[in-house]
Parts: structure tokens; sequence; C-alpha cells
């Protein structure tokens, strides 16, 4: 028992450190943003949401925001495409745990996940129709490699928010 007990808090070290480094990370990311940033990803996400809300469903109206958001530079260059994810996953965080209630006899927060489906779906579009075109192998690439962008910034958001102790 005491084996695994110590395995444990190794394990949980380990974490502990790797999420302070994506804290850093951020953190660094964040301060090198251009001034404005998250209030301009803040309008694209709430534009985005009253989309998905008002539309469900209609791709017009789904291609009419995916073009906006490049005329916000999102898909132009890697770093516009990385700011925006990063800041976007930050945003949906810290919009579910603002939306935590609790329930009376119960210490743990219920939290309301609509802004997350709304924002799964952005991303379920922009792999679908953000690439620069070419070959179906070029295509693949680039949609793996957006998918990778995604996964590593929503994972490095999330270990920053237990970090920082934004978790319910």
């Amino acid at each position: 028992m005491l084996g695994g007990s110590s395995c444990g808090w190794m394990l949980d070290a380990a974490n502990l450190g790797v999420a302070t480094k994506a804290a850093e990370a951020l953190a660094l990311a964040s301060r090198n943003d251009p001034p404005q940033t998250r209030q301009s990803v803040t309008y694209l996400l709430d534009y985005w949401i009253r989309v998905y809300n008002e539309t469900p469903g209609n791709e017009k109206a789904y291609a009419q925001y995916l073009q906006l958001l490049q005329q916000h530079g999102v898909g132009k260059s890697e770093e516009n495409s990385e700011r925006f994810f990063r800041a976007s996953t930050e945003l949906v965080v810290e919009a579910v745990l603002k939306s935590g209630q609790v329930v009376e006899g119960s210490s743990v927060p219920i939290l309301h996940y609509n802004v997350v489906d709304a924002y799964t779906k952005l991303v379920a579009l922009l792999f679908k129709y953000m690439t620069s075109g070419g070959g179906a192998e070029k295509v693949a690439a680039q949609r793996i490699n957006l998918l990778n962008k995604v996964l590593g910034i929503t994972v490095r958001s999330l270990m920053a928010s237990s970090e920082n102790g934004s978790t319910p």
C-alpha cells in the first residue's frame, strides 16, 4: 500500500510540474499577444455563439462566419490561428467555470457546457473547411496539423487553469 501511494505522489508531483510549465508557457504567449486580442476573440466567440444558437445547421450562416474569421486573420498564419485557439479556449473555460451553480445540499457546482458545445462545433467546422487546398494527402496533413495544434492548446490551457486554481 505504501508503494502505491508513493507512486501516486510521484505522478502528482510530475503532473504539477508539467501544469506549472504549461501555465508559464501560456502566460508568456499571452504577454506577446497584440493589444485587444482578448477583446477581439471575445467578440468573435460571442458572434459565433449567436450564429450557432440562432441558425442551427445553416451552412450558409456558418460559411459567412468562417469568412469573418479569415478577415480577422484566423487561418492566415500559424501565429494568428494559435492565438485565436488559445484565447478562445481560455475564454470558454472561464465561461464554463463562471456558469457553475451550487445546488442546495451539494458542495460541487453544476457547470453548464453550452459554450463548449458551440466552440466544439466551430472547431469541427474549421477542421472541415480551414485548408489551403491541394491534393487529398496535403489536405489530410493540414487537418492533422490543425488537430494537433488545437489539442495541444486545449491541454495546455486546461493544465494552466488547473495550476491557477480556477477549477471548481
